[in-house]
């Protein structure tokens, strides 16, 4: 099963076989060889990758199945899975058919099967380099953005359970003091955020917000219903107080209204604030906790 051998358009030579002429022609539906060492060869295609050969009057069937460069092989001798590449080809349940062309020689056997081995093992090696550096190049990126993913991700979360935190503090303090918190319909809760933003969130102590403000704040009794109910929770921290009232108000907001119109609140709330001057630091956490929220991203403006 040993054999090199040296091919040409008609010329075959061989250290078993020896020197051979060889012609193929077409003979309508049928292929004819000739060889001076082996006879005559009739072949035929009976199906797709199958062929039936009548060679010095024995019959022989051969196949070959499969795409790509792993083929199901079909001969006298039974099936085997083989894998063509570059050097040749490497028979996988039957290493002695393994084929290996050297500088136009073919190699055939175990000798080509180790070929094989060596020439496999030096693209797979090969392969492993080429990963590692891939992953060398995109990895780091693909982890930086991960991680910032996970972190925003992480971030809303964190917003969340702090809003919702706030807000059953002042529903536990509101009960502590029997004070009822205010009833509200759905048409008023956007009312009650933007005054609960635009005028508590300023930290001024006056009994209504200023001319600019109140001209913008929706006309009604929200307000002083709001008021009411802050002087009648009996607490110390005022910046906790409102805080809560915030979270609680925000979050029934979120629950009840559509995305498109919380993103507008969310600009009217930071229209207010900067019509009284600008952003105060609980102002600020109110907008950046609402955006969380609300699933609305804040980017910084850009000059």
């Amino acid at each position: 099963m040993k054999r090199i051998e040296l091919r040409g358009e008609h010329l075959r030579a061989s250290r078993t076989g020896g020197v051979s002429l060889r012609k193929q022609a077409r003979l309508g539906q049928y292929n004819v060889t000739a060889n001076t060492a082996h006879g005559v060869r009739l072949s035929r295609r009976i199906a797709k990758g199958t062929n039936l050969a009548l060679q010095n009057g024995q019959l022989r069937l051969r196949g070959r199945y499969g795409k790509g460069p792993t083929k199901l092989n079909l001969a006298k001798s039974g099936l085997s899975v083989s894998t063509r590449n570059a050097l040749g080809t490497f028979n996988w349940t039957r290493p002695q058919y393994s084929s290996a062309n050297v500088l136009g020689v073919n190699v055939r056997g175990r000798k080509a099967a180790n070929m094989q081995l060596v020439f496999m093992l030096f693209q797979a090696v090969v392969l492993v380099f080429k990963v590692l550096a891939f992953l060398l190049v995109t990895l780091p990126p693909m982890l930086v953005a991960f991680g910032g993913q996970v972190a925003e991700v992480c971030e809303r979360v964190g917003a969340k359970l702090r809003l919702r935190a706030q807000a059953a503090w002042l529903e536990r303090t509101a009960a502590a003091s029997q004070t009822a918190l205010p009833a509200l319909a759905e048409e008023e809760l956007q009312h009650a955020l933007l005054y609960v933003v635009g005028y508590w969130g300023s930290g001024r102590d006056a009994e209504a917000p200023n001319a600019k403000l109140a001209a913008a704040l929706p006309p009604g009794e929200v307000g002083s219903r709001l008021d009411a109910t802050l002087d009648h929770l009996g607490t110390e921290d005022a910046k906790k107080a409102v805080l809560g009232m915030f979270a609680w108000l925000a979050s029934r907001y979120v629950r009840q209204t559509p995305a498109s119109e919380q993103a507008e609140t969310l600009l009217q709330a930071d229209e207010l604030c900067l019509e009284a001057g600008g952003r105060t630091t609980i102002q600020d956490r109110m907008i950046a906790q609402f955006a969380q929220l609300a699933n609305v991203a804040l980017v910084p403006a850009t000059a």
